[in-house]
């Protein structure tokens, strides 16, 4: 007798994987794109770190890549990773680019000590991808050359390297004009593994 059932469909291949490519070099086309447009204006910028001054968050080895704009439209914000010019800046040599966290905003009374960030008498935490920053000094003679306890002026801003016993920062140079900050770092492109967004 013959059966009324008719015989099991097979699955169409799922296009989800197909979508999922699709998506991805989309995406990467359209980041490629933004780069080519934007690197010739200086609004996107990529850097290859030689200096241990942000690690864990940045290595020396890493490439990565700077947007330009964000401070055309707002402040920069504490904790992000900006780009600075050392122009005019008392005991830097002019015409270098350093990479800093913002941790001391315009008019913040800024307090470091035993590795603890104090902003207006309350402990700040600041982090990286990794894991909590601390404020430790490099060892050596620093004495009384220390900005470690002292009010933000306006428009201006206190940067830290996250490597903190191996980063020359606004605790020994003191804080950096706005006009100084040239852009945030955003992205490691290089090395394949730690490819992906800096915070």
């Amino acid at each position: 007798m013959a059966s009324n059932t008719p015989p099991p469909t097979t699955a169409a291949p799922s296009t989800v994987g197909k979508r999922r490519r699709r998506l991805l070099f989309s995406v990467l086309g359209a980041f490629g794109l933004g780069l080519a447009l934007l690197r010739p204006l200086g609004f996107v910028r990529v850097f290859n770190e030689v200096a241990g001054s942000m690690a864990p968050a940045i290595l020396p080895g890493d490439q990565v890549v700077m947007e330009g704009i964000s401070y055309r439209l707002r402040d920069p914000r504490r904790g992000e990773v900006v780009v600075m010019r050392t122009d005019d800046i008392a005991g830097l040599p002019s015409g270098i680019l350093y990479m800093r966290r913002v941790a001391g905003m315009p008019g913040e009374q800024v307090f470091i000590s035993e590795g603890k960030l104090v902003i207006n008498g309350s402990q700040m935490v600041l982090s990286n991808s990794f894991s909590e920053i601390t404020h430790h000094l490099p060892s050596g003679p620093w004495g009384h050359s220390l900005r470690t306890n002292l009010t933000v002026p306006q428009g201006q801003y206190f940067l830290l390297g996250d490597n903190s016993t191996n980063s020359s920062d606004s605790r020994f140079w003191g804080c950096v004009p706005a006009r100084n900050i040239v852009g945030r770092i955003v992205y490691c492109s290089e090395p394949f593994d730690r490819v992906g967004i800096i915070r």
